[in-house]
């Protein structure tokens, strides 16, 4: 299994620090350098993002910022470099985590993961975060879950990945339309509808208080117009979310 960490030319002590978090778990992990968004034009993210013509724009009705443009770009250099490797798996970690002294089960191999689990999230975005599940969870070895989250999944702090996975995540996003933890793990989108979303319970990651410097949310992006945000489709879609997690029930993602 290939480990990376996904992280900023200039942010040599966030990569110092993990480094040494994670030596001290017999963890290794490759040093990947992050696509600084910000420093793109605005016709290179106007190139890279899909219009707010588009027709599927209800999905994710605003445009990304060159923050979150940078940030998905960064892990899809993780996805190209596990396709273009010999190996079938990676780890893929940001670099402003909180890891957990339980982390290295998870993280030295995969004997703990299911077969037909394809992408797992090893993080959560915050601790004590609610959400809606599937009843039916995966019983593990150490006595932890594997959950299904039904709604909110939001994060890509820590996570595997299997080849096949990232060739589809790479063929999904030639054009990005929402964040990478969208992406990858909302209900709306491609990769959730083949794979699903699962997440170790109690998580072994978190975030930093801070944040990453590389990927957040800030108000620089641009709204759809109200009738897309608030229409028909847009209400429909939610309310198929609202009737799966009526089926499910609500927990806290919690962080050991």
């Amino acid at each position: 299994m290939l480990r990376f960490v996904i992280n900023l030319d200039c942010s040599i002590d966030r990569w110092n620090a993990i480094e040494k978090r994670l030596n001290s778990l017999n963890i290794t992990a490759k040093r990947i350098s992050a696509v600084d968004g910000r420093k793109k034009s605005d016709t290179e993210i106007e190139s890279i993002l899909y219009p707010m013509d588009y027709e599927y724009r209800y999905l994710f009705p605003r445009l990304l910022s060159k923050a979150e443009v940078g940030f998905f770009l960064s892990h899809r250099k993780c996805w190209q470099e596990l396709v273009d490797s010999d190996e079938d798996w990676a780890l893929v970690m940001e670099d402003d985590l909180i890891i957990s002294d339980r982390a290295e089960f998870y993280m030295k191999d995969l004997t703990w993961l299911p077969d037909n689990i394809k992408i797992c999230q090893l993080s959560t975005h915050e601790p004590d975060w609610k959400m809606w599940i599937k009843k039916d969870s995966i019983k593990l070895s150490n006595n932890d879950e594997i959950i299904q989250p039904l709604d909110k999944a939001h994060g890509t702090q820590c996570y595997v990945i299997s080849k096949d996975a990232a060739l589809s995540a790479l063929k999904y996003s030639e054009r990005l339309l929402a964040p990478v933890d969208d992406f990858l793990f909302s209900p709306y989108f491609e990769m959730n509808k083949i794979y699903g979303t699962y997440r170790v319970q109690p998580t072994v990651v978190t975030q930093e208080q801070e944040g990453s410097v590389i990927g957040e949310r800030k108000n620089e992006s641009v709204k759809a117009p109200f009738l897309v945000r608030h229409g028909l489709k847009r209400f429909l879609i939610r309310n198929k979310i609202k009737r799966l997690c009526r089926d499910g029930i609500k927990v806290e993602s919690k962080f050991i």
